[in-house]
């Protein structure tokens, strides 16, 4: 989904509409972990046509998972992302 385009209240109510909740936890003194829980499985989720060439056949989801975690640490300039069974 392309942000642009939506008021800042559509985003807003998309996001209550699929996450759970937000943790934060501080890890140290520049670091900190961010968790965010969605209300189905999103993270790492797959679609897959059943016949590429006819899509009216519909398609499969494979799961994904309910829950991603970024490590923000201030001393570095990307943050990390995780999920629970591997980095992104």
């Amino acid at each position: 989904m392309v942000a642009e385009g939506f008021s800042k209240q559509e985003k807003q109510l998309f996001l209550r509409g699929v996450i759970e909740k937000i943790s934060v936890s501080t890890l140290d003194k520049q670091a900190h972990e961010v968790v965010i829980s969605f209300k189905i499985p999103y993270v790492n989720d797959t679609f897959e046509w059943k016949n590429p060439r006819a899509k009216g056949q519909g398609y499969d989801l494979g799961d994904g998972q309910k829950e991603v975690s970024v490590d923000l640490d201030t001393s570095k300039k990307s943050p990390t992302l995780k999920t629970k069974n591997h980095v992104i």
